[in-house]
């Protein structure tokens, strides 16, 4: 049996870091779409190949696991081997292989069951779709034990506790409470996982969040939208306007001659970065000119003056 590269299928390097690969696996979907290669028979295997390889180097623990076991059963199948006497239990630290549900698997396809027509054998070898056949047992792989259902429950959450982070105590079956860490960044549709929450201890607990609207804040992924007035007089001649931030207000330059509607971004202002909080989004500050109202008579004579002034040149 052929051992599928990863690495090769999406044209990246072992070291590549989950941008780059993100980007090479974009670029290949798009080019090998069996929508965009009608009258290609190979596409549809290409296009799931490219999927797999995505599904597993996208996922830090995966990709660990395919790193250290690949190579592995790789020099085993060269060797002669039969892949279904492979000893898979030597990189589980002593404990049993728990196997994908179907239902993880069409999560990660859409919602499409695609089951092991949708797979090549190694990647159901290696990540429990079927398990291992015993040694010397019957040709049918083992079968891991169907898991209790996913449960999930929701947690709401303010733009400010998603950006700094926070704590939930969710109730679980039995009445018992449980609390989710929720990090840093998390959005609107997050999950959180709970490993080992679930019915009877045996399946995980998934917290759904949700982010309440803000009086001043419009998120867009990663960056912050407010709108700040200005003044007519700063608008025209520039100057500093106070924004307000997650953090307190700052000092927000402002050109001359700027227009309304003009949107001026401050870097890391914005939201933490889900997988990267250490990295933050922008804070987008869109310009509102502030017409001033009850001019003297002195005021609006000069505003007169300026009228004459523009209409004469």
């Amino acid at each position: 049996m052929q051992v599928t590269d990863y690495y090769q299928t999406l044209g990246v390097s072992r070291n590549a870091d989950q941008e780059t690969i993100k980007r090479a696996f974009r670029k290949q979907a798009r080019a090998n779409h069996p929508d965009t290669n009608k009258g290609d028979p190979e596409a549809e295997s290409r296009f799931k190949a490219i999927n797999e390889a995505y599904t597993v180097l996208s996922d830090p623990e995966k990709r660990r696991k395919y790193d250290r076991f690949g190579k592995d059963w790789e020099r085993f199948t060269n060797a002669g081997g039969n892949p279904q006497d492979f000893n898979w239990q030597q990189w589980g630290a002593g404990g049993p292989r728990r196997g994908m549900s179907p239902e993880d698997i069409a999560s990660m396809f859409g919602g499409q069951q695609m089951g092991g027509q949708g797979f090549s054998t190694f990647f159901e070898h290696l990540f429990g779709m079927g398990g291992p056949r015993p040694m010397g047992g019957p040709s049918a792989a083992r079968r891991a034990p169907p898991r209790p259902p996913r449960r999930e429950v929701k947690a709401e959450l303010t733009l400010e506790e998603a950006a700094a982070g926070t704590s939930r105590k969710v109730r679980l079956s039995g009445g018992a409470t449980v609390a989710a860490d929720i990090p840093r960044g998390v959005r609107e549709g997050s999950l959180v996982r709970l490993r080992g929450s679930g019915e009877g201890g045996e399946s995980d607990l998934h917290v759904r969040i949700g982010i309440k609207p803000h009086p001043v804040f419009q998120r867009q992924e990663d960056d912050l939208l407010v709108d700040v007035d200005v003044d007519l007089y700063t608008a025209v001649l520039g100057g500093e306007v106070g924004v307000p931030t997650l953090e307190g207000p700052v000092q927000m330059r402002i050109r001359p001659g700027t227009q309304s509607h003009t949107r001026i971004a401050l870097a890391g202002k914005g939201m933490p970065q889900l997988k990267q909080p250490n990295r933050r989004g922008r804070l987008i500050a869109r310009v509102r000119i502030r017409i001033p109202e009850d001019l003297s008579p002195e005021q609006t004579a000069l505003f007169r003056q300026l009228q004459d002034a523009q209409g004469a040149e």
